[in-house]
């Protein structure tokens, strides 16, 4: 078998174990409700109460699977562009999906106390693993056009770039304000995705 083949092989193998892992983390994300367990004699006054105290864990799973959702979608529109991987690159995605897989722990954290420190910091530094690594394997896969095609727009690559590193910073400004205000905290987490979802195609135009 070629080394070309092998690439390919890979390349294929590497998107079918991504694909499995979100999968998979998505499905644990709604592992973190439980059903509240209340006495029939109470039922019609607490069941909803205890409902609306989950409300922390409901805001949070949202936001994780949102965010999840989006970095699946950016890891399917650079494997548009990634055409072969190498033994560096398949590395440097195995502790990008270690981070990924870390996710519903984070969220459980923050989601039961959304009101400590210590969470909203461990949750943002969850993603900002993430976002690091993502694009550490971006940039390694396009420098020099190492394992992409070597037409490949450079405005695009950069457009890429430029928009992972300001998701980062704007969780790092997440972590640092979680010492001021959490609440603000949360709500960087909450719009970030907003920002994200929006295609780097359409920047280019």
């Amino acid at each position: 078998m070629s080394d070309e083949n092998r690439f390919i092989l890979s390349r294929g193998r590497l998107i079918a174990l991504t694909d499995g892992v979100f999968a998979i983390v998505m499905t644990i994300l709604t592992f973190q409700f439980v059903v509240p367990i209340v006495p029939v004699s109470v039922i019609d006054s607490e069941l909803p109460k205890k409902l609306i105290e989950l409300w922390p864990i409901f805001l949070c799973h949202v936001t994780s699977f949102v965010i999840l959702g989006y970095f699946w979608i950016i890891h399917d529109r650079q494997f548009h562009h990634i055409k072969k991987v190498d033994r560096t690159f398949l590395w440097i995605s195995i502790f990008y999906l270690m981070f990924i897989a870390v996710i519903p722990f984070s969220t459980q954290l923050l989601g039961q106390y959304i009101n400590q420190k210590i969470a909203i910091i461990t949750y943002g530094l969850n993603l900002i693993v993430i976002l690091s690594l993502n694009y550490l394997y971006w940039w390694y896969a396009t420098k020099n056009y190492r394992l992409v095609d070597d037409n490949l727009n450079f405005k695009l690559i950069t457009a890429a770039s430029r928009k992972i590193l300001i998701a980062f910073i704007f969780y790092t400004i997440a972590i640092i304000m979680s010492f001021v205000n959490g609440y603000f905290s949360i709500l960087l987490y909450i719009i970030t995705p907003i920002y994200l979802f929006i295609p780097v195609e359409r920047k280019l135009r």
